[in-house]
């Protein structure tokens, strides 16, 4: 007999210990039972709370024949869920859960995708992948290059002040240029910006950029060298690079192992490499969860949190010298795009209007789109000061929404 619903099947006979997602599934049942709630609750949707909830306890107990545990693969925990089935890319474990299923917010996909998380060793992934058509339309030309437009040249160049000024954080982060230290490697540069700043320090300054429209506005824009293509796949002289910079990249790329593995193999002995990425195990993740701003699913398919990236750069031989939690280039403007995801009619709406020139044809409420700008604008004002605030504070305590880790290469 299929176990349906928490409860169902000979529980008593289970030849396994008494567990915490058996008493609840037992507690779920006879509560059920006894109130009614149940029947209730099969034809409306379920609070997200108890949904997530019973899914566990579901895929917790498995499939159930006769009264005894089979040991097939987890049950399907609802119908508009994923099954269990997923494996995590960085230790292996099957032992996965759904946190949730989201929408592509630049609305280029219609249909869904499913953000995992591993139980093992708390990284987060999406299954199954875009195929290879759809990573195409998720990096659509303007992904990687402003086109100053009319009402949106407000916003442009507002948000160039800003990079410019985060940039030169960076650049903190590698030093400056000295003698025999001096040549840079940033791997999915996208319109070259941080490597132009890069070249004015003295830096002899290479990109890699897998997508053909960022490249271009890289070398058209700036006059850089930039190779095109994904980096294990180039023909790059290994030991050749003194420093190697990868500013949230590393989330959009499901080989992100073997990615690390072939840094490692381009850096100098003494070499240093930096890697920032979302923090999966933040505070606004964890509080906002599908509205938190850094998911971007599908763009991004794997989610790290500081125990994983080290884990993952230690197993490619990397030794981590320094961390951060805070980026102000991230966790502010984040911080306040995760409330503005709870008020505005479109996700990211603030986000894609500054650095993608969206207008109203390209969301998926053009009407709304004079109000949502006009609520953006206003709430970023307003959410500023104390954006700032918690954003520190969650920074303190290691719970930032971003994390910065550099590692260094051994030997001499």
């Amino acid at each position: 007999m299929r176990c349906d619903r928490p409860g169902a099947g000979d529980l008593r006979s289970l030849p396994l210990p008494e567990d915490r997602a058996i008493l609840r599934a037992t507690w779920h049942a006879r509560s059920f039972r006894r109130t009614g709630r149940w029947t209730a609750l099969r034809h409306r949707p379920l609070e997200r709370g108890r949904k997530v909830e019973i899914a566990k306890v579901r895929m917790k107990m498995g499939r159930f024949q006769n009264g005894r545990r089979t040991d097939q693969a987890l049950v399907q925990p609802f119908p508009d869920m994923p099954a269990g089935e997923a494996v995590c890319p960085l230790c292996a474990s099957m032992e996965t859960i759904c946190w949730f299923r989201g929408a592509d917010t630049d609305h280029s996909l219609s249909r869904e995708f499913s953000l995992f998380r591993c139980r093992a060793c708390g990284l987060g992934f999406v299954s199954p992948l875009p195929s290879e058509a759809e990573i195409e339309r998720l990096y659509p030309p303007r992904f990687y290059r402003r086109k100053e437009r009319g009402g949106e040249r407000f916003l442009s160049r507002i948000l160039g002040w800003y990079e410019a000024l985060t940039y030169r954080r960076r650049l903190a982060w590698i030093g400056n240029a000295a003698p025999g230290r001096t040549r840079l490697l940033d791997v999915g540069c996208g319109n070259g910006k941080f490597l132009a700043l890069a070249a004015s320090a003295g830096w002899v300054a290479t990109g890699v950029e897998a997508s053909a429209a960022g490249a271009a506005a890289a070398r058209t824009d700036y006059g850089l060298t930039v190779h095109e293509g994904f980096l294990p796949d180039l023909s790059l002289p290994p030991a050749s690079f003194d420093a190697i910079t990868m500013w949230h990249v590393l989330e959009h790329i499901p080989e992100f192992q073997r990615v690390v593995e072939c840094c490692r193999d381009l850096l100098r002995p003494g070499g240093r490499l930096v890697i920032a990425v979302p923090n999966f195990a933040g505070m606004e993740a964890r509080c906002f969860r599908e509205n938190w701003a850094l998911f971007d699913l599908p763009r991004h398919v794997v989610f790290f949190t500081p125990q994983t990236l080290r884990r993952l750069v230690e197993a490619c031989g990397l030794v981590p010298v320094r961390e951060a939690h805070f980026s102000l280039e991230f966790n502010v403007p984040i911080a306040i795009q995760n409330v503005l995801n709870l008020l505005c009619t479109e996700k990211m709406f603030l986000y894609n209007v500054a650095k993608r020139n969206y207008t109203p044809a390209d969301v998926r409420h053009p009407e709304a789109y004079r109000r949502n700008l006009l609520l953006s604008l206003g709430g970023a004002f307003l959410l500023g000061p104390p954006a700032l605030l918690v954003s520190v504070a969650a920074s303190l305590l290691g719970r930032g929404t971003t994390y910065t880790l550099c590692a260094e290469r051994g030997g001499v």
